[in-house]
């Protein structure tokens, strides 16, 4: 879209009120660990320069005196700001760290499995050159190879979803990032435009109370959004974290079944094929085998379910926001609508309950929305 001169001005004034308020810009793209761990450096420098000042102040204006108090109640503010800050840098390094480590896996994971398939080929080849074709072993080595083909080629089926998935839930949290930069932007623009209209208003007047009224429900309403926003990062988190933390676990059982395997050759090695030693060493092996495999299966259900809760949450908060945007463009063509009509005209009272009608719509099944969410999110909590 082409901005005109003007238009270029106020986005830049906007973006140095921004600047000042500490609300960094629309983002272009996602932060590096490595930039998120600079900005997390510079939040220790400016704690350690507010508590320098902050000494030089109270030492100056005393504790006890108004300006010292004033002082204080000022130093408290900034200094939880600059922790609310160094906290949020803490969490999105952290998340980063989650995700680049769970695409990794699954990346490591796919090319793991490319190579077993080639692996099983190989094997088949060699079993099938020493079979007669079309006889009972050769029949049976083809079942072998079909099967273990395709439980590996369901695994990368199931891989290919999760990376998609991963793909999904970045792709999400970068619309997320930037709707808060541009958030933060309106409420910085708010500030600017409510100063302005406030100028010329005696303080405690009507005319100041209503301006002061549309303010600040503005502002809730920004505020609501960006809750809604906060708490949709969060559920990314969450998710991201507990697939981890099933993704450790299958990791681990991995190395349980592989460490059995190990021990059962090993024991196996010094007895007689089919004595009773054996038989008995067989059993043990199954036994401990199947219980690891049932857990694994266990396991996997859990990432399943999360995952389907995930894309479920994803799915209910892309409706909200498409109701957002049907609201503001709705708005904008009431405005646009009522600049060409006479108040208290016919056109404009069915203007008007047009747009009440178009407005209650919209509000009840963002309603509806926000009570499946709510139950998707507990739901969603409690498979994590």
């Amino acid at each position: 879209m082409l901005r005109s001169k003007n238009q270029w001005k106020n986005v830049l004034k906007v973006a140095a009120i921004a600047a000042v308020m500490g609300i960094a810009p629309l983002a272009a793209r996602a932060e590096t660990v490595d930039e998120l761990q600079q900005k997390l450096s510079q939040t220790d420098r400016q704690l350690a320069e507010e508590n320098d000042r902050y000494e030089v102040r109270v030492a100056k204006l005393g504790k006890s005196s108004k300006a010292g108090k004033d002082e204080i109640a000022a130093h408290n503010d900034r200094v939880n700001d600059i922790r609310t800050r160094r906290a949020a840098l803490k969490d999105k390094i952290a998340e980063i760290q989650v995700t680049e480590s769970t695409t990794q896996r699954v990346a490591g994971k796919l090319d793991s499995s490319q190579d077993v398939l080639a692996k099983l080929k190989v094997d088949h080849d060699a079993r099938g050159a020493k079979l007669v074709q079309g006889s009972k072993a050769w029949e049976a080595e083809n079942d072998r190879y079909t099967k273990e083909v395709r439980a590996v080629q369901e695994r990368r089926a199931t891989l290919k979803d999760q990376k998609n998935d991963i793909v999904r839930t970045q792709a999400d949290n970068q619309r997320i990032e930037n709707k808060l930069d541009d958030s933060a932007e309106q409420l910085a623009a708010l500030r600017v435009s409510h100063e302005k209209r406030s100028a010329g208003l005696v303080q405690g007047s009507k005319a100041w109370e209503i301006e002061n009224d549309r303010y600040m429900n503005e502002v809730r309403a920004v505020q609501a959004r960006r809750d809604t926003l906060k708490d949709r990062r969060e559920d990314n988190r969450e998710t991201a974290l507990a697939e981890k933390r099933i993704d450790d676990k299958l990791d681990s059982s991995a190395d349980k079944l592989a460490a059995l395997r190990a021990d059962h050759d090993r024991r196996s090695a010094n007895l007689v094929q089919g004595s009773k030693a054996w038989e008995q060493e067989n059993d043990r092996y199954t036994a401990a085998v199947r219980d690891v495999q049932g857990h694994r299966v266990d396991l996997k259900d859990k990432k399943q379910e999360v995952a389907t809760d995930q894309r479920q949450l994803l799915s209910l908060h892309g409706e909200l926001d498409d109701i957002e945007r049907k609201l503001a463009s709705e708005q904008d063509l009431f405005r646009q609508n009522k600049a060409a009509m006479k108040d208290g005209s016919r056109a404009a009272q069915l203007e008007n309950d047009r747009h009440a009608d178009r407005v209650r719509a919209l509000e009840d099944r963002k309603h509806d929305l926000r009570e499946e969410l709510a139950k998707a999110q507990r739901q969603s909590a409690s498979a994590r």
